[in-house]
């Protein structure tokens, strides 16, 4: 069996921590075990960890990491802004019967989300 080349290893990490956090989109929402939510957001550290020691291997893998993190970035400023800045449009929100406060954990999911999605857009957007 052969090796798989770096650029795929970083490739099939990108696809497959998007899949996984879809995933444990799913897994809260459906509430599986706290078990099962571990254990993604540890696959989860991982392919994070794989990609960042991958990032800098050419230009292009440069521009897709920069496009998630950037997205990333804004995503977090973004929602802890929301956060803080707007704590009546929070309780109006309350009020209209959906409550949702950011906790740490959803800002990391948000965050992780953004990143990915940034990261495919940009791929996509580079490949066309």
């Amino acid at each position: 069996m052969s090796k798989m080349p770096k650029e795929q290893l970083y490739y099939v990490a990108a696809h497959s921590g998007a899949a996984l956090l879809a995933t444990l989109g799913l897994a809260y929402w459906f509430g599986a075990p706290d078990f099962w939510q571990g254990f993604i957001v540890g696959m989860l550290v991982v392919i994070v960890l794989v990609l960042f020691r991958q990032k800098f291997r050419d230009d292009y893998a440069r521009s897709l990491w920069s496009a998630g993190t950037a997205l990333a970035f804004f995503a977090t400023i973004a929602v802890t802004f929301w956060a803080e800045a707007f704590p009546t449009l929070s309780h109006r929100l309350e009020e209209a019967g959906f409550s949702w406060q950011p906790t740490p954990t959803w800002i990391g999911i948000i965050a992780l989300a953004a990143f990915f999605i940034g990261f495919h857009v940009e791929m996509w957007r580079s490949r066309a």
